[in-house]
């Protein structure tokens, strides 16, 4: 079988795979042909009665794919599945793959925005495209804009002076870091219907959000995941049980309708994978083993002719969590330990010398500025790297303390920063086991590394430990 697999910005690439190659190797091969090794946050999706549907990496690809014109390639679609923090991103090439996607969607009209937003937005990807701004006339980022495009072409352009001198790599972390305070960033949106009313849901990392279906759509009913009992497919209809009673009902559930049976199976395939990547701790092999329907029978045209039973397809393809995805790509990123420098460890901020060094930078992992100070940098001062963004962490003990050791096992050093709450209390083997920060009880989306040389404690030394005997 042939594929034609479209990048977001339109760039095709061509591969021959056989039809009894699972979907996970033609992901593979695309991922492989990029350099991109954050691959468990990217899906290839393909068109099924002009929807989209992405393809299970799972099964295999002759049965997800229907046959049509011989020697025609099959068209995929490379698109980012599940938008984690951008500081979660370790990969120069998974950023840019992030910003196209994100630019395509916002092209598309996905988001929300407010003016100000939609201007600063725009600003950043022409200085993204064409550098700093000149007179010379250029098209400005198209998207489904409701305000009048000269006003909006003038404020992109005043806008879009403002950042002179930047870089097109830091104007593109800074289109990221923008985009992923919007509502809808990490959501996949549907159409649906409710009664006779029509809304837009967006199934995301927190649960299902429901929207008026119209420009500027206000939040219906918001419904997160630990309220949900159970989901049901019946042919175009999406079913959620709720624990209690919604808001709008005496009714413990609700009905979705979808304009297909594909869609609604498309729907409850988005909220289970959400569920299970972005809240769930830890993948559990029942889920795993879960099949949906026989093999169809257009995927085996000769069927009828053969004594060999058709195999079940699996429903999802979500191997992994946030926090396992995080640390897959972390070996990954760093096959070579060699490629990791660890600078010495500073208490004080290196730029104001005199507040408390607490800002993690990402992707890189060192700590040598205050918050204060790291609003200010574009780059670590230590190795060079350009800083997507940066975390600000605490420590279990006073920075003037000598114990460096992890709080778990008392024994390795801590070299782990607990994310979202900042806590830094445990090293990277011991981390690997908490779902909550030990500190706060906070549930972990993922766990960044600090790359940072602690100073040895009294006695830890070999020249201590043979005077001590000595003596």
């Amino acid at each position: 079988m042939r594929f034609t697999i479209l990048e977001p910005d339109g760039k095709a690439h061509d591969f021959v795979l056989t039809g009894d190659k699972l979907g996970q190797e033609a992901l593979d091969k695309v991922c492989e042909k990029l350099g991109i090794k954050e691959k468990y946050y990217f899906g290839l999706r393909h068109s099924v009665n002009d929807f989209g549907v992405w393809l299970n990496l799972r099964n295999p690809v002759s049965t997800q794919l229907r046959p049509h014109l011989p020697g025609k390639p099959h068209r995929l679609r490379l698109e980012v599945k599940f938008f984690v923090a951008p500081q979660e991103l370790q990969q120069e090439e998974t950023r840019r793959q992030f910003y196209l996607c994100l630019k395509r969607q916002m092209a598309d009209g996905k988001f929300n925005l407010t003016q100000d937003n939609a201007v600063q937005l725009c600003a950043l990807m022409a200085q993204v495209e064409y550098g700093d701004y000149s007179n010379t006339p250029r098209i400005c980022p198209q998207f489904l804009s409701p305000w009048g495009r000269e006003d909006m072409d003038a404020k992109i352009a005043e806008a879009h002076q403002k950042l002179q001198g930047m870089s097109s790599s830091v104007a593109r972390d800074a289109f990221l870091n923008v985009m992923a305070k919007e509502e809808l960033y990490d959501a996949e949106n549907f159409k649906a219907k409710t009664g006779k009313q029509k809304v837009m849901v967006a199934v995301g990392s927190s649960g299902l959000k429901v929207y008026e279906r119209r420009t500027h759509g206000k939040l219906k009913q918001s419904i997160g995941f630990e309220s949900i009992m159970k989901m049901n497919v019946s042919e175009e209809r999406l079913i959620v049980v709720l624990k209690k009673m919604s808001e709008n009902s005496k009714l413990n559930f609700i009905h979705f309708f979808l304009s297909s049976s594909d869609a609604a199976k498309a729907m409850h395939k988005a909220a289970m994978e959400h569920q299970l990547f972005f809240y769930s701790s830890k993948v559990r092999q029942s889920v795993l083993n879960h099949y949906l329907l026989s093999t169809p029978c257009w995927a085996l045209p000769a069927k009828w002719f053969t004594k060999v039973p058709s195999g079940e397809l699996f429903h999802l393809d979500v191997k992994h969590t946030r926090r396992q995805a995080y640390d897959l790509h972390y070996e990954n990123v760093h096959e070579d330990s060699d490629s990791v420098f660890r600078h010495d460890w500073v208490s004080k901020c290196s730029k104001c010398i005199s507040e408390e060094a607490n800002a993690l930078f990402t992707p890189c992992g060192h700590l040598v500025y205050c918050s204060d100070c790291a609003k200010t940098g574009s780059s670590c001062p230590v190795c060079n790297t350009a800083v997507t963004s940066w975390q600000r962490v605490y420590f279990s003990n006073d920075s003037e303390c000598d114990d460096w050791t992890c709080q778990i096992c008392m024994d390795s050093e801590i070299n782990t920063a607990f994310s979202p709450c900042g806590h830094v209390c445990a090293c990277e083997k011991c981390s690997r086991h908490l779902p909550y920060c030990p500190m706060c009880k906070t549930f972990t989306t993922f766990v960044q590394r600090i790359h940072v040389q602690f100073p040895e404690q009294p006695g830890e030394s070999g020249d201590d430990d043979a005077d001590v005997y000595n003596s």
